[in-house]
């Protein structure tokens, strides 16, 4: 065999190697952009349902803040009572000393908290811790109209919406229930994991 013949099949063969490669880069860069894609999309699902929990838990306070308001447990001068909530037994704190927000005119305000669990729906086998705390706040006057203002509020100033204000009717009972719902055992708030999600209602 010739020494041409040689060189030739040698740089031959270098161009295939340096084909190979090439590809070989391209086509890793590629799955690496669809496993990176692949991962973002299952953080934001997984995020997505934490917040759903977050919010489902939530909104059971409210309803369960609703259902007890029908039987004057949150009545203004009522004392502190034990109630049932997604099948837990709770005591009511009356007039708390550090709740979630102090509206100046409410006349009486309650807490309660509770740990409960909500199994998956896909196979009915993995339960996830959820936390639950309901805040009532109460109005009342039997003289002359209470505004009641939407929570949370910012502090008195010209910029204050005005339609955040409610007129409390003379000798009327009002209420504003702040629900605030958790992904995670009452214990375990403090958790970087945590999602919390707020609703806030007046009737």
């Amino acid at each position: 065999m010739s020494h041409f013949a040689i060189q030739q099949k040698s740089q031959q063969s270098g161009f295939a190697l340096l084909t190979a490669i090439i590809v070989s880069v391209v086509i890793l860069t590629i799955g690496l952009s669809i496993l990176s894609s692949t991962l973002k999309q299952q953080i934001l699902t997984d995020i997505n349902q934490e917040s759903e929990r977050a919010f489902h838990a939530a909104y059971a306070g409210v309803e369960c803040a609703q259902f007890w308001n029908i039987g004057d447990v949150w009545d203004v001068g009522t004392s502190s009572a034990t109630i049932r909530c997604i099948g837990q037994d709770v005591t009511t704190d009356n007039n708390p000393s550090n709740p979630p927000y102090n509206p100046q005119n409410a006349d009486d305000i309650f807490t309660a908290q509770f740990d409960w669990q909500d199994a998956d729906s896909a196979d009915g086998s993995t339960s996830y811790n959820m936390c639950t705390q309901i805040t009532v706040y109460k109005y009342y006057d039997a003289a002359s109209a209470a505004n009641i203002e939407v929570l949370p509020i910012p502090d008195p100033s010209p910029l204050l919406d005005p339609n955040s204000l409610k007129t409390c009717n003379i000798g009327v009972e009002c209420t504003v229930v702040e629900a605030r719902g958790y992904n995670a055992s009452c214990a375990n708030l403090t958790d970087i994991r945590t999602v919390e999600r707020e609703i806030t209602v007046r009737f």
